[in-house]
């Protein structure tokens, strides 16, 4: 959505350290999703410490909390009658072909 790397500048998404912060953080819940939800699935997270997935994002986020795949269900939500393609659009820059 252009967090960090290509910004709209429509929505003001904080100063780019803050972006860069966000996006990081963001990115280590996409790993725990990606793992299956696991919470003992164990990695490398932005600040170059292996921790559980369970934790990823800030410690004890309970971001993960699954004993195995099965126990989950995902899902992409967006809030106000917005669509994913509607929160996209106001975010991503013109630059960006969508």
């Amino acid at each position: 959505t252009g967090l960090y790397y290509t910004p709209n500048g429509k929505v003001d998404q904080g100063d780019a350290d803050s972006q860069r912060y966000r996006m990081m953080e963001d990115g280590e819940k996409i790993i725990a999703a990606l793992s299956g939800n696991v919470r003992d699935f164990v990695f490398v997270n932005r600040h170059g410490v292996e921790v559980p997935a369970s934790s990823a994002a800030w410690p004890n986020s309970n971001v993960a909390y699954a004993g195995e795949p099965a126990e989950t269900v995902n899902y992409v939500s967006a809030h106000d009658n917005e669509t994913l393609f509607d929160c996209i659009m106001l975010r991503a820059s013109d630059a960006v072909s969508l």
